[in-house]
């Protein structure tokens, strides 16, 4: 994720940092402001799907701070559609 290498401050600090850009993604924002606010993804997921028709691939992008939490960022027609926070356990 783009502009968040380890630093010297509280860890509370750096997880509201990605949380904040993260916040500012909302369904209807264009690809561009995710890929402005946070970089290149760590993966790109295409959806194969019929049901998730207004969805074409999915931006995968790891938090820095937590290994466990990843962002989800389902994109269709240039426009985010869906935001999703997926924690998984250790």
């Amino acid at each position: 994720m783009k502009g968040h290498p380890q630093l010297d401050e509280p860890r509370g600090r750096m997880f509201q940092a990605v949380n904040a850009l993260v916040a500012q993604i909302e369904p209807g924002d264009p690809e561009s402001k995710v890929l402005e606010l946070l970089g290149e993804p760590d993966e790109r997921i295409e959806i194969e799907d019929d049901d998730d028709a207004d969805q074409e691939y999915q931006l995968v992008f790891q938090d820095p701070y937590r290994p466990t939490r990843s962002y989800y960022f389902g994109i269709g027609a240039g426009v985010v559609v869906q935001v999703q926070t997926v924690s998984r356990l250790r």
